[in-house]
Order: structure tokens, then sequence, then C-alpha cells
């Protein structure tokens, strides 16, 4: 179970914007219920985390939680880069992660959580947020920088539990 990042531009792209991971970020499952049982159609964005082994927390930028029409669930005080305490809003939200299957299928890997969300990026940024410490607990990160990608690898308590649900709503075909 496996999303592998490459850099377009190889090596020196990866140096310069670090590994950059794509996810849709939805509103959290419960509210996507509530959503739907209201007749309302969740949104969701397509966009690009920063992994940064740094983070704690995954973050977003507060420019997707609008797109989304996220309500905030309560404030939360900060301390980032500059270390300034900063006070911001914080969402629920899912972010989801498509991995490759061994079988070569894809499967949507969410997480479900309470994300912060921090003022917008710069224009020039190539991502809307960071993939914190909070989401890649229950991954393997690979860094083969000389060959311009990367590699995030689910660990083996979260395969058992993902491949346990997935083979339970995918069954595989009979043989003849």
């Amino acid at each position: 179970m496996k999303y592998r990042g490459i850099a377009k531009g190889g090596r020196s792209a990866l140096e310069i914007l670090g590994p950059l991971v794509s996810v849709v970020i939805r509103p959290h499952p419960v509210i996507r219920e509530a959503m739907e049982l209201d007749g309302d159609k969740p949104g969701a964005e397509r966009t690009k985390l920063l992994v940064d082994t740094g983070a704690h927390r995954t973050i977003i930028s507060s420019r997707v939680a609008k797109v989304l029409e996220l309500d905030q669930v309560r404030e939360e005080t900060v301390v980032g880069i500059s270390q300034k305490e900063e006070t911001w809003p914080v969402f629920m939200m899912g972010v989801e992660i498509r991995v490759k299957l061994d079988e070569g299928d894809y499967m949507p890997v969410e997480t479900s959580l309470y994300v912060p969300g921090c003022p917008p990026f710069a224009e020039t940024e190539q991502h809307d947020g960071l993939l914190g410490r909070d989401v890649l607990s229950d991954w393997h990160f690979h860094y083969p920088g000389p060959l311009g990608g990367f590699l995030l690898e689910a660990g083996e308590g979260l395969k058992r539990r993902l491949l346990h649900n997935w083979r339970k709503t995918h069954p595989a075909p009979k043989s003849r």
C-alpha cells in the first residue's frame, strides 16, 4: 500500500518544493453524513500538502476551509516555525490519500481529524498545508532524494485495518 511522489523536474524540483502529496480534503465524515441527510452535497477540494515530519499536526490553509464552507469548531493556540504563539481556527475534516495496492488497484485512505486552519500561503507556494505527524505516524516515509521522488508506505497496523475493510466491500472475483 504505497503513495509514490515524483517531483516534476526531478531532484532539483524536490529540493525546491519538497515532498508534495496530492490529497482530497472534505468535511469530516460525520458532517458529510449530516449534510447528505439534509439533502446537501458535501464539497471536496483536490490540493497538495507538504510532508513535514517536523510538524506535530496537519494544517490547512484557511482558503481551503473557506472553499469547502467548513464551520470552525474551536480555536487553538499554535506555535509555528516563527516560534510565536498564534490563535487559529480548527475545523473537522477528512484528508484522503489515494494509495496503490500491491495488486495494482487504487484505494482511498482517509484520515479524519481536527485540523487548524492557518493564514493562506503565498501564491508562490505549491501547496495548501502541511501533512504532519498526526497523519504520518501510521506511514513509513522514504526519501530517496537523488531519484527526485519519495514514497509513503502504510505501516503494518494501518495496512491490516485498511485491507480488512477494503476486502469486505471489494470481494475478490470468484475463480472458475
